[in-house]
């Protein structure tokens, strides 16, 4: 949940060119995108669906220059309070 507007756009900034590349060159991500809901617009959810977590998220993902230019900035956020994440990792069924 995103503090405030300012915060929100500057993660959509943020996040926008790590999305595009995701969905265009790791073929092992099924689904990659940011939603915002339709009852709070500073809550933001990340669907990520990978083929497998061992390669495709934990070797592919994780380790892309986009990814490690993109996470600190996101941390930063977090420590400065101006955002609070919680995330949970499922399997399909």
């Amino acid at each position: 949940m995103f503090k405030t507007d300012e915060t929100l756009n500057q993660f959509q900034t943020d996040f926008k060119p790590l999305g595009e590349y995701v969905n265009a060159h790791e073929t092992g991500t099924l689904n990659y995108v940011a939603m915002r809901s339709d009852k709070n617009p500073l809550m933001v959810t990340i669907l990520e669906r990978y083929e497998d977590k061992e390669k495709a998220f934990l070797e592919v993902h994780r380790s892309s220059e986009l990814f490690l230019t993109f996470r600190p900035k996101l941390s930063a956020m977090i420590e400065a309070g101006l955002v609070t994440i919680s995330g949970e990792s499922f399997y399909d069924l």
